[in-house]
């Protein structure tokens, strides 16, 4: 049998200057990365609320202070005409969960909630529709046409993303 062979094999390599650059380099794209993700997830503002965008529209149409006062009474009854729905079909939306996770479910009974669900919301715009119309009428003409050209481009912009999303 034979020792092993005491000692170094080999000296130890050192690391050059094009090695000691490609770690610096590294690290600081590390550094920039982790920073804008920081920097995008905590300066950016977020979105407004549709009320606030409603509100914000207000000083871009030059409205006077009768219809800015009229403008966030329709914001109130939008905001609270949405909650109704919300607490109205919820208790519809958990009884359609309740019944999908059964082996067999209902198909009348899931028809039936999901028309009155439908109905619910069908009497929401129809609500919000007459009230935005009772509003739209206390307008100029030119304040008419800015507010529907901007809610067009608006619903534009949400069909945009909608689709771009369905493309993924």
């Amino acid at each position: 049998m034979t020792a092993p062979v005491e000692g170094a094999a080999s000296p130890p390599r050192r690391c050059g200057r094009a090695g000691w650059i490609a770690l610096i380099l590294s690290l600081l794209l590390n550094v920039f990365f982790v920073g804008g993700l920081v920097y995008s997830r905590f300066a950016a503002e977020p979105p407004p609320s549709p009320q606030q965008r409603f509100l914000m529209m207000a000083g871009e149409l030059n409205l006077s202070a009768d219809q800015r006062k009229d403008l966030r009474d329709v914001a109130r009854v939008i905001r609270q005409k949405s909650q109704d729905l919300r607490q109205t079909n919820q208790p519809l939306i958990k009884e359609i969960l309740e019944e999908l996770e059964k082996p067999q479910p209902d198909r009348d009974k899931l028809s039936a909630l999901f028309a009155k669900v439908s109905d619910n919301r069908q009497k929401f715009q129809a609500d919000i529709g007459a009230v935005m119309l009772a509003y739209l009428e206390t307008l100029t003409q030119d304040q008419r046409k800015e507010f529907v050209e901007r809610s067009r481009r608006r619903q534009e912009s949400l069909g945009n993303r909608m689709k771009r999303w369905m493309e993924r």
